[in-house]
Parts: C-alpha cells; sequence; structure tokens
C-alpha cells in the first residue's frame, strides 16, 4: 500500500469515527466539562458546525473509491518505471548506481510550475537580483535512481520557440524532441561551488566550471548550483504518450569513460524509451 492509500485509508477512518460521535455530542455533554477543559471547546466546535462537518466526512467517505481509482493507475505506472530503470541500470550499466544516474523528466503542470516560478523569484529577491524568473515552461524530476538524492528537486527551464534559452540537457531534448549525447565534459566534482568566485576569471576551477556550464548548455552558473553531482556524460531521449511529448530521460554518468560510445547500448536505450511511454 502507497503513502497515497495509507493518508487516504486513515481519512476514511477519521471520518467514520466523527460521522459515529456526532449523533451523541448534545449541549448536555458539553455542559459537563468546565471552561478550561480543552474537550468542552472541542464538543462545542462539532455541535456548532456539525451539519458541515456531516456533509464533508459523508462525502470523502462515499467518494474515497473514486479518488482511489485516480491514485491507482499513478502508483502503478510509477512502480512500472521503477521497474525499467532498475532492469536499465543492471543491464547496460552493470548496477554501477555510484556512477551511472537515472532520470525522469516530467513536464511541470500548473502548481509544479508555479512553485518553481515563485523558488526562482525568491531566489533572486535574496540575491538582490531585480530580473524576474523566465516564464517559459519547466521540466521537473519525477522518478530518479543511481543516487543518494533520489528526491531531487532538480528543473530545468525550456522555450518551445528556441533552443537557445533552454537549459541543461532535459530542456534542449524537451524542446528538440531529438536525442542527445553529451561526451567527457569537464571534471568538476572536486571544486566547492559554494565558494567559488566567479568573478576571478584567472582562476583555473573557474575556467573549469564555466567550460562545464557551457558545454552542458546550463546556461548560468545557478542551475549548476542546483545540481547535486555533476555529469561528465550524458544521454537524453524524450518521452511520449500518444504521439505527444510528455517528458525527459536523461541518463548522465561520472566515469571518465563514456558509456554511451557502444551501439549497442544506445540501440538498448531506444528500446528502453520505448518501454516508458504507455506509463507517462
Amino acid at each position: 500500500m502507497s503513502k497515497k492509500q495509507k493518508a487516504l485509508l486513515a481519512l476514511q477512518i477519521a471520518c467514520g469515527v466523527l460521522l459515529a460521535v456526532l449523533p451523541f455530542v448534545d449541549q448536555a455533554r458539553i455542559n459537563r466539562y468546565t471552561d478550561d477543559d480543552i474537550r468542552k471547546h472541542l464538543y462545542t466546535f462539532v455541535l456548532r458546525y456539525n451539519l458541515y462537518l456531516a456533509v464533508i466526512c459523508g462525502g470523502l467517505v462515499a467518494f474515497a473509491p473514486a479518488l482511489k481509482d485516480i491514485f491507482y493507475p499513478r502508483e502503478k505506472n510509477k512502480q512500472v518505471r521503477e521497474k525499467i530503470m532498475e532492469t536499465m541500470m543492471e543491464e547496460l550499466f552493470g548496477g554501477q548506481r555510484q556512477n551511472v544516474r537515472i532520470t525522469i523528466f516530467k513536464d511541470a503542470g500548473v502548481f509544479v510550475h508555479s512553485w518553481i516560478y515563485l523558488r526562482l523569484l525568491a531566489a533572486n529577491i535574496r540575491a538582490g537580483r531585480k530580473w524576474l524568473p523566465p516564464r517559459g515552461k519547466y521540466v521537473y524530476v519525477k522518478e530518479r535512481l543511481g543516487t543518494e538524492f533520489s528526491r531531487s528537486k532538480t528543473f530545468f527551464y525550456y522555450s518551445p520557440a528556441t533552443r537557445k534559452k533552454c537549459h541543461g540537457v532535459a530542456g534542449i531534448v524537451r524542446q528538440s524532441l531529438e536525442v542527445m549525447i553529451l561526451k567527457n565534459l569537464p571534471d568538476i566534482e572536486g571544486i566547492d561551488l559554494r565558494t567559488l568566485n566567479m568573478a576571478n576569471k584567472r582562476s583555473p576551477d573557474v575556467r573549469a566550471v564555466q567550460d562545464y556550464i557551457d558545454q552542458s548548455y546550463l546556461r548560468d552558473f545557478e542551475s549548476l548550483k542546483r545540481i547535486h553531482s555533476p555529469a561528465r556524460h550524458f544521454y537524453g531521449s524524450i518521452l511520449q504518450n500518444n504521439e505527444s511529448p510528455k517528458g525527459v530521460l536523461v541518463i548522465d554518468s561520472v566515469q571518465n569513460d563514456c558509456p554511451f560510445e557502444d551501439p549497442l547500448v544506445l540501440k538498448r536505450l531506444s528500446y528502453y524509451s520505448s518501454l516508458f511511454t504507455p506509463t507517462m
């Protein structure tokens, strides 16, 4: 049972208990308690709004099965995607989860898009920047395998109109709808990005980081700082459902040798990408 299903079951139980208690709450029961007893205030609230509580709880109990029908297919699709990623990791990359990361990026809906925009706006305000975040579209991490940051909040901007404004492999693949491979990016794993002064153009670390930003299409230093583990090699392909783009599959590696040079691996990646289609 998933967390959402458990939460829904707990809500059903709570509503059922409240519906069972409502008929027994009256003024006589309330008068048994003193003013400093929290039970008096609780029963007073229940008695005052008993009609509204009955309607709300009854509605939740009645419509809970319908909510299960909504959540269950999503949970099953998630399980299928996780199984596909685990199989990919074992077959194509020898289970090297410390070196290879498989990520599914999904198109941001209204609520996720709003959260991303407000987060970027708050970051601009804290940094004293006077410009607004870009008002295009975003893709965000939906599922990830091969890293301790499985619940990453990484996201990338993409512009449907032009590739030049898209951020990262995920953003460019989402805009172009094409497979993309990047190899042998600069190794910046040992550079502390939190203390790096990008204004010092003569620093070897600054030059390496700037080269990484340019070659990985991250566009700016802030986008790089949101990434927990900068990879050296990338593979990206579009994920569709009913011929409509829904997200991006990105596989990255921190290994010295690029794992995407083998034609057989690329052929199998294309096959696995198609398996994600019905789950999106």
